[in-house]
């Protein structure tokens, strides 16, 4: 998958003009579903619940989350169940997202706000003792580890947010 061409230069002449060169890592060009960052932040989570012999995955995100989406394709590609806790009621309508979840083979889980804030992922594995629990965004250590190449050198370790989630 990596064999894309996902670094492109960026060509200004200004810059150019001082012997300044320039690239931008595309990770968008990765996959068409499983695209940037998210790839990369499953890879972990998912190889341990397949060693473990999990029998799927559980997540969390919001109504429009591109996380359970990916989450959700990312499962079944590797022949895993996965559950879904979603942020705030279930709406008459699904985003596209949702819907695209469900497609995936997605239990959706709907939670009001409040309890959803205050997610206690140990009671989850707890509670889903066959499901590999992967924190909202996948966050967490195993979400950070593909940022750390096995020649030592450290690379991408976080986004965004508290690393601690």
């Amino acid at each position: 998958m990596l064999e894309k061409n996902i670094i492109q230069s960026i060509n200004d002449e200004q810059a150019q003009s001082h012997g300044i060169s320039a690239a931008m890592l595309r990770l968008d060009l990765l996959h068409p579903i499983v695209s940037g960052n998210k790839i990369f932040k499953l890879k972990h989570y998912l190889a341990t619940a397949k060693k473990s012999l999990k029998k799927g995955i559980l997540t969390f995100g919001g109504a429009f989350s591109n996380h359970l989406v990916a989450a959700a394709y990312a499962a079944k590609m590797n022949n895993l169940e996965s559950i879904g806790f979603v942020r705030g009621e279930r709406p008459k309508k699904l985003s596209h997202g949702l819907m695209d979840c469900i497609s995936y083979g997605m239990q959706l889980e709907f939670m009001n706000r409040e309890s959803f804030d205050s997610i206690d992922v140990a009671q989850f594995s707890t509670a889903f003792p066959n499901h590999a629990i992967i924190p909202h965004g996948g966050y967490g250590r195993m979400g950070m580890l593909w940022g750390i190449r096995k020649n030592g050198n450290v690379g991408y370790t976080r986004d965004r947010g508290n690393p601690r989630r």
